[in-house]
């Protein structure tokens, strides 16, 4: 034990050495990991903003087919009061139609059967030529 406390200064030169070693050490070790923790920041920063910008991306464009689709969907319904109102027209056509080819079916049958307007617009003008010439010609058969 003399012998030790004789060497008291060397022996705390050695413990002081080997303190400040492993605070070294343990300073090396917390700077690399700083490092590494910063770029790990840095990545996670540049993917944040990468993040936020596809985020706004999306939201436009979700607000754009919101935007389509209220305009379809209008589109849509115009055409659809479009359909209604020619089925309306069609069906009293059809009736106008019916009543006409009762009527030119009375009393001198000139309306053909198959219902071909042409055909009798076609007739009927030969009829009208007929009369007006005088010539009584006879109505061509189609």
């Amino acid at each position: 034990m003399t012998s030790l406390l004789a060497n008291w200064k060397l022996i705390l030169i050695l413990v002081l050495t080997a303190l400040l070693a492993s605070v070294g050490f343990l300073y090396k070790n917390s700077v690399e990991t700083v490092g590494q923790l910063k770029e790990a920041n840095g990545a996670l920063s540049r993917s944040l903003q990468q993040a936020e910008v596809d985020k706004e991306r999306l939201q436009a464009t979700v607000e754009g087919n919101a935007k389509l689709s209220e305009a379809d969907s209008l589109k849509q319904q115009e055409i659809q009061q479009q359909v209604t109102q020619l089925n309306k027209t069609i069906a009293q056509l059809k009736s106008s139609n019916n009543i006409l080819k009762k009527k030119a079916n009375g009393p001198n049958q000139a309306c053909q059967s198959d219902g071909s307007d042409v055909e009798l617009s076609d007739d009927l003008r030969l009829q009208l030529e007929s009369v007006y010439k005088g010539s009584g010609i006879s109505q061509s058969s189609k």
